[in-house]
Formats: structure tokens, sequence, C-alpha cells
């Protein structure tokens, strides 16, 4: 093993370091564990939007203030638009007042959802299907309802009209 001096270990002060793997040095009298910067690692990273030379750990280009490459940019995960649409379908059709806003809104999300999923965006083309035939049915089961009950109403409004017209049948 070979011995490395660097400028003082962090923990105890200590200038004697013994290499026990690459970029990786042991303090010789307490011990501690010291990880170097590679030889090839520079001081300095260039701004991928200007190409000033800004310090390593900087968070900001000090030129253009825009975020330096070595910085995660978002770690944000987007949804899948037709999930949304099938929430939207389902929360505002039991929620909202107006039976006819939830489903509209749904069918809008699913649409764009689907396109969106067929031109190679986000998404599953499958779950747009299935949120547009979920706003389908919201928006046309309450009509398909009302349409019955009328029915309904109707048929027994023809039978007590029939009853009294004809009362010996």
């Amino acid at each position: 093993m070979d011995n490395y001096t660097i400028l003082e270990c962090p923990n105890c002060g200590g200038s004697d370091f013994i290499e026990i793997g690459p970029h990786k040095q042991r303090c010789a009298y307490c011990g501690t564990v010291v990880t170097l910067p590679a030889e090839a690692e520079r001081a300095t990273v260039e701004c991928p939007h200007c190409g000033a030379e800004n310090e390593r750990d900087a968070a900001l280009c000090h030129n253009c203030g825009r975020p330096l490459a070595a910085w995660p940019q978002s770690t944000r995960q987007e949804r899948d638009p037709a999930l949304v649409s099938l929430l939207v379908t389902a929360a505002t059709t039991f929620f909202v007042p107006v039976p006819v806003i939830g489903p509209v809104a749904g069918l809008y999300l699913g649409y764009k959802a689907l396109r969106k999923a067929r031109s190679g965006g986000p998404g599953s083309e499958k779950l747009a299907q299935v949120a547009i035939a979920a706003a389908w049915a919201a928006l046309l089961l309450p009509v398909c309802a009302l349409a019955i009950s009328s029915g309904m109403h109707a048929a027994q409004s023809i039978y007590e009209w029939l009853r009294v017209l004809l009362p010996g049948s």
C-alpha cells in the first residue's frame, strides 16, 4: 500500500493516509476513510447554456443564472392523463350538483389523453379508452334512466286513461 499525503484528515487533523481503493484513503491515525476526487475531475464545470465556467458545487450559472447540468432537473413524475380523466369523471359525477359537467370534462380529458397516447406521449391508450367509456356511461346513464322513467310514467298514464275509458275491461 502506498502512503499519500493530503492536506489533513477532517476527523483528527492527521496528514498520513493509506490507499485502500480507487480514490479512497484511510487516515493512518484515526482510520477515517476519505474519498478523493478523481484526477480527471475539474474544479469547474461548464454551463450547458452559455458555456461559462462555474465552480463545481454551484447550482446556478454565475453568467446566465440558469441551472447547471450537474444538478438534477425536476424529479416530478408526470401522471397518466387518462388516469386523471378517469378520476375527474368519477369524482365530479358524484359530487358536482350539475350531473353533466363531470362527464363532459371527463370526455374532453379522455379524448385529449387518447390523442397524446397515440402520438407517443405519456399515458396508456387502453386506459384512455376506458376513461372515455366511463365518461360516456356517466353522461348517458342519467339520460337513459330519465327516458325509461318518463316512458313508464307515460305507460302508466295510458293504462289509467284506458281503465277510465273502458271500465269493464
